[in-house]
């Protein structure tokens, strides 16, 4: 995390608060480390520049996340394609499990970002607010600046369609997959 100089050490605190949370959301979107801490960096930013407009930090988290997705959003387009993105296991997930179950859990998680990665960017944006930061259903819409219904089919479209992915995944590898389905 980097080292954020904003006019109060509240300010700062609060920035640096929401760091992780903006990359974990960023990276599940485009599964690459690089680019995610840019886009965050990017989000932190414009936040500082924008320090003033926030008496009411209720409002910091909400603002944040919109920036990030138009950060998102621009980036995508400067690609003038939708983006393939290949996953790249920066030891993001540090775990104390022994070898074997380390191997289990980075095929798990490969296979996941696999099935992530063959959704389109709309699904992913949907899917990792909700299932990811826990944001509700307004709170998404108010950051996508998409209608509520909206947001609502495409995480039941989101989830269905990486269900199929993962169960095709699970399929093509002979029933030998490290994918559960967890209720």
């Amino acid at each position: 995390m980097p080292f954020i100089f904003g006019k109060t050490r509240k300010f700062n605190a609060l920035l640096e608060a929401h760091w992780q949370r903006l990359y974990q959301v960023c990276y599940a979107w485009c599964h690459n480390s690089h680019i995610a801490s840019d886009l965050v960096q990017d989000t932190i930013e414009s936040a500082l520049r924008n320090q003033t407009k926030f008496n009411e930090t209720e409002h910091l988290e909400k603002w944040l996340y919109t920036v990030l997705i138009n950060n998102w959003r621009d980036y995508c387009r400067k690609q003038n394609k939708q983006t393939s993105l290949e996953p790249k296991h920066d030891n993001l997930l540090i775990t104390e499990a022994g070898p074997e179950n380390s191997q289990q859990l980075n095929e798990t998680i490969n296979h996941v970002y696999q099935a992530m990665n063959k959704l389109s960017i709309e699904h992913r944006e949907v899917l990792s607010l909700v299932g990811l930061e826990g944001f509700s259903y307004d709170e998404v819409a108010s950051i996508l600046d998409t209608p509520i219904g909206t947001v609502m089919s495409r995480l039941h479209r989101g989830r269905k369609l990486l269900r199929q992915q993962l169960d095709s995944t699970q399929s093509s590898a002979n029933g030998s997959s490290n994918v559960r389905r967890i209720k």
